[in-house]
C-alpha cells in the first residue's frame, strides 16, 4: 500500500499501449486486462482527488476565460492561465488513473 501513497515517481502514459506492463500484449488482451483492472482504481483516494482536481481546474478555466473575454482591454494573463488550467483539467486525470491501476495490472498478469 505504500506504493499508492506516493505518486512522486509518476510517469505519464498517454495510451494503454504505452503502459510497460501492457505494451507487449496483443491489442485484444491489452484491452481485456485494462477493462478488468481499471475499475479497481476507484477504490483509492488518489483517483478521486485527481478527478476532483481536474474538474476544479476546468471550472476555474471557464471562469477565468469569461473574465478575460469581458475585460477591457483584453486580459492576456488571465487567458493564458485559463488555457493552462484547461490543459491540466483535460489531461491530468489519466496519468493518475494509470499509476494507481498498474498495481492491479501486475497482479492480473501474475495470475
Amino acid at each position: 500500500m505504500a506504493e499508492l501513497g506516493s505518486l512522486g515517481d509518476m510517469r505519464i502514459y498517454l495510451t494503454t499501449r504505452s503502459i510497460p506492463e501492457l505494451a507487449s500484449l496483443p491489442d485484444s488482451k491489452r484491452e481485456e486486462v485494462w477493462q478488468r483492472c481499471h475499475p479497481k482504481a476507484w477504490r483509492h483516494w488518489q483517483t478521486w482527488l485527481a478527478i476532483l482536481t481536474c474538474m476544479a481546474a476546468l471550472l476555474a478555466s471557464y471562469y477565468l476565460a469569461g473574465r478575460a473575454m469581458d475585460s477591457e482591454p483584453f486580459a492576456w494573463p488571465l487567458m493564458v492561465l485559463a488555457i493552462l488550467l484547461m490543459l491540466l483539467g483535460s489531461g491530468g486525470f489519466f496519468p493518475v488513473l494509470v499509476t494507481v491501476t498498474r498495481r492491479y495490472i501486475r497482479e492480473e498478469l501474475c495470475r
